[in-house]
């Protein structure tokens, strides 16, 4: 296995025991897979971690590593029940839970026409037509609620999925 100085980054053949550039001491390559970044062994033919073949070509004699470890992207989830029940009690403020640029200036609309139309017109609250639409209202907010939650989890989850 090829080794590479800590320092400066020059890789040497593996009978070296310094770096030619600088002088450091060399230590071994570590490889990862390019799928995951799971950190692989010598000789693997699949990750342990993803089961990713670490080799292509005809023969799949090729080896397919990374030597640098990607970075780790923290991925933070939304929790689509939470966007739901958040946007039927409270129309508008699940969309601003998702913490994504559209949503928040959805929710923040939704939410301040939700708080006018009821201040101005509190004398029609017990109407019965009142009540079924408001449920109604509520109960599609409560579904674009969900459904934007797990629509930014997956798009999160595909970019964190990247090749770098």
């Amino acid at each position: 296995m090829a080794k590479v100085c800590t320092r400066c980054k020059t890789q040497a053949d593996e009978s070296a025991k310094f770096c030619p550039q600088c002088g450091e001491k060399l230590t071994e390559m570590a490889r990862y897979c390019p799928s995951c970044g799971v950190e692989v062994r010598e000789g693997d033919k699949f990750c342990r971690s993803c089961g990713s073949s670490l080799h292509y070509g005809e023969n799949k004699t090729e080896q397919v590593v990374r030597t640098e470890k990607p970075s780790i992207a923290v991925v933070r989830r939304k929790n689509p029940w939470v966007a739901a029940v958040l946007n039927f009690f409270l129309p508008g403020v699940g969309f601003m839970y998702l913490e994504e640029g559209v949503f928040i200036l959805t929710g923040i609309l939704i939410f301040l026409e939700m708080l006018v139309s009821t201040i101005s017109d509190i004398s029609s609250w017990l109407e019965p037509s009142t009540i079924v639409l408001s449920l109604i209202y509520a109960i599609g907010l409560a579904v674009a609620g969900y459904l934007g939650a797990e629509y930014i989890n997956k798009r999160k989850q595909l970019r964190v999925k990247e090749p770098t």
